[in-house]
């Protein structure tokens, strides 16, 4: 029994070798300076991916200002939120000093306006829900946005394989086309999942919009009506 005990563990170790060297195997890669040898004529489908990943490198800086506009935006709702929490508990402080009066006017004047900042802070809550809402999205948006520039760069990798395979650079023919095609399949499968969790985001943005808004009509149905002079 003992002599099949060392062969078998050897050919188990052997898999597992040779499947890790497999699972390590480097992506192949296209060396810049090999283009040069590729007349300019021959390069125009490589010339347009780059105008197109420079078009995504564009929009993934304007997502990243989006995103600390939002997070600008986040931080001072949270400053109002604060100062709306410190009127509701500057309010309930009066109200206790107006039920001590017993007077009855002074009392409805304090709860009119406890309710009022109530209201307010309401109103503080939603702004601040609305405004993260937003970081969410802005988050998603930029990681979208860099999403697609890293499919524009497998698009340009695999233009710069097409234009070296056409010019028969002995470079590339150990290369597969259908490792290119791979990359880029992927990285578009990447981009199409974040963009459907952008647009899920947007409607949590508007919704959480539609609850500040009508906090805010709230605080406006809560300050005392004047009454008409004659």
């Amino acid at each position: 029994m003992r002599k099949w005990i060392v062969p078998t563990f050897a050919f188990g170790l052997l898999l597992a070798v040779g499947g890790c060297s497999h699972a390590n195997k480097e992506a192949a890669t296209i060396d810049q300076q090999w283009l040069a040898r590729v007349p300019p004529d021959q390069l125009g489908a490589v010339d347009q991916a780059r105008a197109a990943e420079r078009q995504a490198e564009d929009q993934q800086n304007r997502a990243q200002a989006a995103l600390t506009d939002a997070n600008n935006s986040l931080d001072v709702a949270k400053a109002e939120q604060d100062t709306a929490s410190a009127r509701v508990d500057a309010a309930e402080a009066q109200v206790k000093k107006a039920r001590d009066t017993g007077d009855a006017n002074i009392i409805q004047q304090a709860t009119a306006a406890q309710e009022q900042a109530k209201a307010a802070k309401e109103a503080a809550d939603a702004r601040v829900d609305y405004a993260e809402a937003q970081v969410k999205a802005a988050e998603t948006q930029r990681d979208w946005a860099k999403a697609q520039v890293t499919e524009r760069k497998s698009e340009v990798t695999l233009a710069e394989y097409d234009a070296l395979q056409a010019n028969g650079d002995t470079r590339v023919q150990n290369m597969h086309r259908s490792e290119f095609e791979a990359r880029v399949r992927q990285d578009q499968a990447n981009v199409a999942k974040l963009q459907d969790q952008y647009q899920q985001q947007q409607q949590e943005v508007a919704s959480a919009r539609q609850k500040w808004n009508q906090a805010k009509s709230n605080v406006q149905a809560a300050e005392p009506s004047s009454s008409p002079t004659g």
